[in-house]
């Protein structure tokens, strides 16, 4: 029945196949205030742009050539952050592969075969470096779920047995863990559980370094998923109290 819900990315909403419109869980998440850090990043990536430009320029620094400069820099970092949504889901990808072969030997030829492998060869090999230090099972990935009662949905990356336990995983790609990433993972447990009346006993977060090619696990505690599910769902009720029409 997941399966045959559809997403659109334009919207950023699901349709489920009963015809009801959910928004997607990061949709509802991009509620949430990061201005404050995004500014200071979109302001570096901005500044290191329009350093490198007129360093290796060869023309004379005239006024409408800084000028022309400046507003090239001004967008650096809608490039910087696309490349960087692109490589994430290609890692993402990458891992599904991997994670669904018959076996890693098998997996690891697939993604070494990928065209992009090269792009994303230190985020996926800081994933083999976690995979190689834990048993790894996939149960199911890239799974569609939904929450009925709170109307919202999203796509889980993986559930697995990690090292006998049920744990739902969530990959990023990202330069640091945020706070936001345990709201995500609350809102999939949430939504998984009431999809198929199965438990899961751990909750966790892999973030690969895409720079170092080391990985990071951070694992939280059923409480810890209880709470942040509840500013989750503040979160969500702030969404659809803004966006009444989108659910029609």
């Amino acid at each position: 029945m997941a399966k045959n819900n559809k997403f659109s990315d334009a919207s950023r909403i699901y349709t489920l196949i009963s015809g009801e419109k959910f928004p997607s869980v990061t949709t509802v998440l991009a509620m949430k205030d990061k201005s404050g850090p995004l500014m200071g990043w979109a302001v570096k990536m901005m500044t290191e742009c329009a350093i490198e430009k007129i360093i290796a320029s060869t023309e004379t620094l005239s006024k409408d050539y800084v000028v022309g400069i400046i507003n090239d820099a001004k967008k650096e970092y809608r490039r910087r952050q696309d490349t960087a949504l692109d490589i994430g889901s290609k890692v993402h990808h990458a891992i599904e592969g991997f994670t669904k072969a018959s076996c890693s030997s098998e997996g690891l030829k697939i993604v070494q075969s990928l065209p992009e492998y090269p792009q994303i060869e230190k985020p996926f090999g800081a994933f083999l470096k976690w995979y190689n230090e834990h048993s790894f099972s996939l149960i199911e990935g890239e799974r569609i779920v939904y929450n009925k009662e709170h109307r919202y949905a999203g796509q889980l990356d993986a559930i697995a047995l990690v090292n006998s336990k049920v744990t739902l995983v969530d990959y990023k790609s990202s330069t640091s863990m945020r706070e936001e990433y345990l709201w995500q993972v609350a809102a999939y447990s949430k939504a998984y559980e009431q999809n198929t009346n199965f438990k899961i006993d751990r909750h966790g977060c892999l973030r690969l370094d895409k720079v170092t090619g080391e990985p990071e696990w951070v694992e939280w505690t059923q409480s810890e998923i209880d709470e942040a599910f509840e500013k989750f769902l503040c979160l969500n009720k702030l969404w659809w109290l803004m966006n009444k029409d989108k659910g029609e």
